[in-house]
Parts: structure tokens; sequence; C-alpha cells
């Protein structure tokens, strides 16, 4: 069985101040796309501005490999960001603050916007809050039943799982292949915008009882418009038009 750590008592701290800011400013949060491996450094760029930025991050336990003087069976935790390429940024406009502000920080490539009206999509409080509430759990864990491992290197391309935890926790996925030595399952999750590869480690993954395919997850503003990627930018659909 494998068992997460304890997230430390400062990180939730920030995490409850961040999502009780979400929740009593006025501030517009926006979704930004970095250049490749960026997230940092556009984050740190867009706070250099006075903007605010928040970069969602999860913890992923991974074992040790077989040429470590680690002890066998031990596992380390590694930090990477939730969304390739994208974190959120907020700004204040009675503050004088634009979304030009946004485009010009260091590390920024664009911002996510609806194709036909070029608006950029404003992502709702509930949407974020609940994000927060994800990295909020990230080191929480529940351990790997026994005989999972076994039961998962026999399954068949195609075979549901369902996830309880992480970036996708809820959801259902399109069962693909299984990694003895680096403990990941792999599969597809259908969207509106495609299939979604899904890269997890095997103590996220469980046997779902019902299906609950994600019909919003392309939406972050809740306007019904759907997010379209072109030429490295982001942009959205407005299906009215």
């Amino acid at each position: 069985m494998s068992k997460a750590k304890v997230k430390r008592p400062e990180i939730i701290h920030s995490l409850d101040l961040l999502k009780a800011l979400v929740n009593q400013s006025s501030v517009e949060w926006l979704v930004i796309h970095t250049n490749p491996k960026c997230e940092a450094r556009a984050r740190d760029g867009l706070m250099a501005k006075g903007l605010l930025a928040y970069l969602p991050i999860e913890c992923i336990e991974r074992p040790y490999g077989m040429n470590t003087r680690k002890k066998a069976g031990g596992t380390y935790t590694v930090k990477r960001p939730m969304f390739a390429r994208y974190l959120f940024a907020g700004i204040d406009l009675s503050k004088g603050q634009s979304v030009d502000d946004v485009r010009a920080c260091d590390g920024v490539e664009g911002v996510v916007c609806f194709r036909e009206s070029g608006r950029p999509a404003r992502v709702r409080k509930k949407l974020l809050c609940e994000v927060i509430d994800v990295e909020h759990g990230t080191f929480e864990d529940e351990p790997v039943p026994d005989g999972f491992i076994a039961w998962l290197a026999q399954l068949e391309g195609g075979t549901m799982l369902g996830l309880v935890k992480g970036v996708w926790s809820g959801i259902d996925f399109a069962f693909t292949g299984y990694s003895e030595a680096k403990q990941r399952v792999y599969g597809t999750h259908d969207t509106k915008i495609g299939k979604v590869l899904v890269d997890v480690p095997v103590d996220a993954v469980k046997r779902p009882d019902v299906s609950k395919m994600q019909d919003d997850s392309s939406d972050p503003s809740g306007t019904g418009e759907s997010i379209h990627h072109t030429n490295g930018a982001t942009e959205a659909a407005d299906p009215a038009n």
C-alpha cells in the first residue's frame, strides 16, 4: 500500500488565503497560456508587474529507481504544474490593470480568448475555488487496495477506470496501459475538444461504480463556449455566432 505525505500547514494556510481572496475580491481571473516549460517564469513575471497569479501545483509520488541508494520500495514526491503551460492571472480593473498588462509579462505566450469575439475568457470563481480545493488535497491519499495491482496488469484496453485525486478527480477514463516499473496508469478521457491523455500514479485510480463523463471540462467561463488551440494560441468557439 502507498500513502502520500501530509501537506505542510503553511501551504494549506496560503491556499485558504487565496480562496478567500477569490471569493471576496472583485478581481477578474483569466487563463494564461505560457511559453513551453515557463509556468513559474510567467507566474513570477505577472507578480513582478503587480498582478495576481495562481499556478496550481500537484504532488506526485514516484518509486525510487533500481539504481539508487534509497531503500527498495521507497517513494519520493515530485511537484509539477497541474496544467502544463497554463496558469491563472487576476486583474483589478479598478486599479487600471488590463489584459494587455498580462500579455506583456515575461513567460506569457497569450491569454485564452473566445475565437469569434476575441474576448478573454473569464474564469468563474466557483471553478477556480474547485481547482484550489484539488490542490488542497494533493497530498491526501487512499491506500491502494490489496490485489489492485494484479488486477490492473490484466486489464484490457478500453476498460473504464475512475480517478480519486489530482486535476481530473471524479471523472472516468479509458484505460490504455500500465507501467509496473513507474507505477503509473495511462489512458484517455473524451472532452469536447478531443481526447486528453491521462498519466497518473496507481493510487489515484479506482474501479468506477458509475461512469460520469465531464461535459463542461472545456468551458472554464460557464458560457457554453468551447476552447480551441490554434498555432500555439488558445481560443474558444462561440456557438451563438
